[in-house]
């Protein structure tokens, strides 16, 4: 039978990993600013970055402000109207 010593020692590092990797497969996915990552919206909340996502209108899902810079944790970076996979627009903070 397993100790809850073993059992903390497996554990702690098999978690922190997984979360690790689900942080960054999250980041290199591209993000509308209308649907912030997750790791934007953490550390928003935690007060952790200067997250800045563009400001989108509703109906559209276009960038209000197109050129505005931006920040949704993945640097630093401008409001831009671009064209996904269903060929549609949606507003995005493109890198520089």
């Amino acid at each position: 039978m397993l100790s809850l010593k073993r059992t903390i020692r497996i554990a702690i590092p098999a978690v922190t990993l997984l979360l690790g990797v689900s942080l960054y497969a999250d980041s290199r996915t591209e993000h509308s600013c209308a649907n912030p990552s997750i790791k934007a919206k953490v550390m928003q909340f935690a007060g952790l970055g200067q997250i800045q996502p563009c400001a989108v209108e509703p109906a559209t899902l276009l960038c209000a402000d197109e050129g505005h810079h931006c920040n949704v944790g993945n640097g630093p970076g401008k409001c831009r109207n671009v064209e996904n996979e269903q060929a549609v627009f949606v507003c995005q903070c493109i890198g520089k």
